[in-house]
């Protein structure tokens, strides 16, 4: 991702974003954009004693290799690396405001170098540390000041103190510059990009597939069209919107096989068949909690209900499934959620049925499975929903916007009515999301899939 600081004006604007970004961004609302981000930083800001128990002092090994570096430098008194990192420190603050040079005076490089010992260092991290708190965000501020003004009050400093405060304030301004990246996204890159992406991502595609290619696009609307002549363009768009959700997402397909119109969506598509998949079987377990009484899972849940927590727990244990304990914990929330909805039975069945829906032998998975698949195909192919626009057109968006409240609603209103209630707000959110990314495709490439759909129907005739 590159910001606006660093642009390269001898290039086009959106060559230098990644196209996979520049889709991401084109499947999200613009009233959304404060959510999108490039950065993986956390959005929780730790104290300097958070910090230094979860960084330093914890178990893993990433912290262990980081309380050997502060053990190293604290007992060899390392002031040449100590003044390494302050000056890695002042660059970093420079960086987040490169073309202010009247900001940059908060840090002076040469009393870096007049230091004699660690703890000389300490007014310079206060100095530094001011600076950066006029940088950050309000929220991320909040931690530096609480550390300056804790440095301040001190009375003799440690090295130790010194050189853990150092790797703080680094990791602060770390965080600064991945909120710029995250800010530059949002107001500078993402309005541009629901401009030109669009075309952008065209002209990468003809040049990745060939303009007059798309070979595996066009062998899979043949096999929709099925040998019939459909000229309808409302008709075309739904057979690709219902053959998008019944032939790719939920159809077992590499990202070599893939219809080229889609080869930026792999990741989406791998994200939405994983998170179906786990949703399916919560439901399932749900199911078998409730007795089998399917009615409990078509109603709504209220997340602070008794109900609700007992959900939270048992999709957090989900969620685990690389523990060791990862059947018995989830069989453990199963019972809990039976006991909630005063419906236990035999705890021994109960376990034993929660392992076979995990293990993808209950059927079920099956049932349920085949019910969300309906629903997706309704979300998609229902006009009602979030729809592109019908041609491309500089200044517009490239998915129009009705009222995410209603569409999302409504969605969840039909995977309840279906006995999905457990995970309604979840598939309800993917489906869109879903829909979203066949409709972008039909905004990009109805050229090609028009003359797809005319050499289907010159086949039918021949």
């Amino acid at each position: 991702m590159t910001d606006q600081t660093r642009f390269d004006n001898t290039k086009p604007p959106l060559s230098q974003i990644n196209p996979k970004l520049i889709r991401q961004v084109l499947l999200t609302d613009q009233s959304q954009f404060s959510s999108l981000r490039v950065s993986d930083a956390p959005r929780f800001t730790p104290t300097l004693e958070q910090f230094e128990a979860e960084q330093i002092r914890s178990s893993s090994t990433q912290a262990t290799m980081k309380r050997a570096f502060v053990d190293q430098l604290v007992e060899k008194k390392d002031l040449e690396c100590l003044r390494s990192l302050v000056l890695t420190l002042h660059g970093q603050l420079r960086s987040l405001v490169p073309n202010r040079k009247d900001l940059h005076s908060f840090v002076n490089d040469e009393d870096v170098q007049s230091t004699s010992t660690p703890v000389d260092l300490l007014p310079i991290l206060i100095r530094a540390a001011q600076g950066l708190e006029s940088l950050e965000s309000e929220s991320r501020a909040e931690t530096t000041t609480a550390w300056r003004l804790k440095a301040q009050a001190e009375q003799s400093s440690s090295a130790e103190f010194i050189v853990i405060s150092t790797l703080y304030l680094l990791y602060k301004a770390e965080l600064a510059q991945a909120d710029k990246q995250d800010f530059y996204l949002q107001q500078f890159w993402a309005p541009l990009i629901h401009v030109e992406g669009p075309k952008h991502l065209r002209t990468v595609l003809d040049k990745q597939f060939g303009v007059d290619d798309y070979k595996l696009t066009k062998a899979w609307i043949k096999e929709l069209a099925m040998h019939k002549n459909v000229q309808d363009s409302k008709e075309r768009q739904t057979m690709i919107r219902k053959g998008w959700i019944e032939t790719i997402l939920f159809r077992k397909t590499t990202a070599t096989s893939l219809p080229e119109v889609f080869a930026l969506d792999a990741d989406n598509l791998q994200m939405i068949r994983q998170v179906c998949k786990r949703a399916v079987a919560c439901c399932a377990l749900a199911l078998h909690a409730s007795g089998g009484n399917s009615t409990k899972l078509t109603e709504w849940i209220e997340p602070t209900s008794e109900i609700g927590l007992r959900r939270a727990d048992l999709v957090e244990a989900m969620m685990k499934n690389c523990s060791p304990t990862y059947e018995e914990d989830v069989s453990s929330a199963v019972v809990a959620l039976a006991k909630t909805w005063s419906s236990l039975n035999e705890e021994t069945s109960l376990r034993s049925r929660t392992v076979a829906v995990l293990r993808g032998q209950d059927p079920v998975i099956q049932l349920l499975d085949r019910r969300m698949q309906g629903v997706f195909v309704a979300v998609v192919t229902d006009d009602d929903f979030t729809s592109a626009p019908s041609e491309l057109r500089s200044g517009h968006a490239a998915i129009a916007r009705n009222s995410r409240t209603d569409e999302q609603r409504k969605a969840e209103v039909a995977f309840r009515n279906k006995g999905l209630s457990f995970n309604d707000s979840e598939l309800a959110t993917l489906s869109i999301v879903a829909k979203k990314i066949v409709d972008l495709v039909w905004v990009l490439h109805q050229d090609v899939i028009d003359k797809a759909f005319n050499e289907a129907a010159d086949d039918s005739v021949d």
